[in-house]
């Protein structure tokens, strides 16, 4: 009665309308009422679970996203010491409730239910101390808190595909992509290896801020991934590595991944401390769930790295900065992703769009791309002459330990300084390289990729002058390299062989680069 003014009222906590149909409302209040109204609010009827008290809080009620007479209650009856979770459920408009909860521990008391948005049947809950996670309508609960702290989760909401938990006293915490979660079924486990679609990747650019990076012990929220989350699932563990494969449209490789451990290559100790580089990781074999992120690069091309304070970008954040020069960014469009698990190859589409904040025109990211591609082939021919020479004064540096009067230690002095000249020395950065060496063309091909890469434009007209130039540099290098090998190695592995020494090892011919005009 509305005129008692003694009698004792509650409090709406939840209102879910339908998003089914039009006027079905639902209502829960804090004194363990639901009610529900199929006519915009004119007439009321109560449809409170029998087993749910007085004065039960009904904190939560979902209207469900596909039918309009079913809906989920989650009933905290923590105020009557009673730390049971409490999920209950109608398919018929409240006029029955089934109970829930099978899966949940039985003192985790519920806070919120949610269903998700895309797939019908697929239920999250928060309770006092995480997350769980339902595939059949509730009939069965499994938990997915995962790494997060044990807290109160007091409610859910699914954005974007990804689920955003709001704890009480921890922060916000977001679950990125939940497609794989829609994907999944009773019997997924037993189904063997899989390759889960992915969602749809946005080209967007790593950090740029150029202002100094937040050290590490600034709190601060950490970004989803920039790229294309890509999970699977392995039953168990291969005895052989696995492999993941991005192809484009016509089936070329873009870019591949294995289970192997990178090789490891000696490096000096970098400029910055180690905790802000980002490590090439390899994809885990290990049997369960797994998630790897392609930042939507091409591989990222050898280069020398001779360390310097300039080595690494000032858009700096712990554990993901990239050793620059990075592999170009992808074109819009689709692309197809492999894994190889032992006999086993599965495929799934995966389309890549442009970020919307960018107005580029295609042509214009496909120039760059391809200008990107020809420096990392450079590169990478640059990066073989290099170690070539290097390998080779490593073989020197032997020699020129005997005896200063012999001959094959003074031959090998002569052609060790032709090689040092020709490997060339690092350049201090706003300088010229002095000399036509590989270590000059590495650094003016690095400083020309990070220009073209900068920001999602047209290469211009002096950047493809600048790669015609340093390609001839290039080219220049390696026929000095080849004459080396030609003339000053053949002359001193003549000169061992009449001093009964093991020859110097030969190494392949690197050709030049016919197209440096185009």
């Amino acid at each position: 009665d509305e005129k008692d003014s003694k009698q004792a009222r509650g409090t709406i906590l939840t209102i879910a309308p339908s998003e089914v149909k039009e006027g079905v409302i639902w209502v829960g209040t804090d004194d363990g009422n639901i009610q529900l109204t199929k006519d915009g609010g004119k007439s009321w009827q109560d449809v409170t679970p029998p087993h749910v008290s007085e004065w039960s809080t009904v904190s939560i009620v979902e209207a469900s996203h596909f039918d309009a007479g079913t809906a989920y209650a989650a009933v905290n009856r923590n105020n009557h010491d009673d730390l049971h979770p409490h999920i209950f459920r109608t398919r018929d408009f409240g006029q029955t409730w089934q109970e829930t909860v099978r899966g949940i521990r039985g003192s985790d008391f519920v806070r919120t239910v949610r269903e998700d948005p895309v797939r019908k049947g697929l239920l999250y809950a928060g309770t006092e101390m995480g997350v769980y996670v339902s595939f059949d309508d509730g009939e069965h609960w499994e938990s997915l808190r995962l790494n997060m702290p044990v807290v109160a989760i007091h409610d859910l909401a699914i954005e974007q595909d990804d689920l955003i938990a709001a704890t009480y006293g921890r922060a916000f915490w977001i679950l990125d992509d939940v497609t794989p979660l829609r994907q999944l079924d009773g019997r997924s486990a037993a189904a063997g290896a899989r390759l889960f679609t992915p969602r749809t990747a946005i080209r967007v650019r790593r950090d740029e801020n150029q202002d100094t990076p937040l050290p590490p012990e600034v709190p601060a929220g950490k970004n989803p991934p920039d790229g294309a989350v890509l999970n699977y699932f392995l039953p168990a563990k291969p005895a052989t590595d696995i492999q993941l494969e991005i192809r484009d449209a016509d089936g070329r490789l873009v870019r591949s991944y294995s289970s192997a451990p990178p090789p490891k290559e000696p490096e000096e100790v970098p400029y910055v401390a180690e905790y802000w580089i980002a490590h090439p990781q390899p994809l885990s074999k290990e049997a369960g769930m797994h998630r790897f992120v392609w930042n939507l690069r091409y591989a990222d091309p050898r280069a020398m790295h001779p360390q310097s304070p300039y080595n690494y970008p000032i858009a700096a954040i712990v554990g993901s900065t990239p050793l620059p020069p990075q592999g170009p960014l992808v074109l819009p469009g689709r692309y197809e992703v492999r894994l190889k698990a032992g006999q086993e190859v599965f495929r799934q589409a995966l389309e890549v769009k442009m970020d919307p904040r960018v107005a580029a025109a295609r042509n214009e990211l496909q120039s760059s791309l391809e200008l990107q591609l020809k420096i990392s082939s450079l590169l990478e021919k640059n990066f073989d002459g290099y170690q070539q020479t290097k390998e080779l004064r490593a073989r020197l540096a032997e020699l020129m330990k005997r005896p200063k009067e012999d001959p094959v230690a003074v031959a090998a002095s002569a052609l060790d300084g032709k090689a040092a000249a020709l490997a060339g020395e690092a350049t201090p950065i706003l300088e010229t390289p002095k000399t036509a060496s590989f270590m000059a063309v590495n650094d003016t091909l690095t400083a020309l990729m990070a220009l073209v890469d900068g920001a999602d434009f047209a290469p211009s007209e002096e950047s493809f002058a600048a790669y015609r130039r340093i390609c001839k540099g290039s080219n220049e290098a390696l026929a000095a390299w080849q004459e080396l090998k030609n003339k000053d190695v053949a002359a001193l592995n003549g000169l061992m062989g009449k001093s009964n020494l093991t020859s110097l090892r030969e190494v392949p011919d690197l050709a030049p680069e016919a197209a440096c005009g185009n």
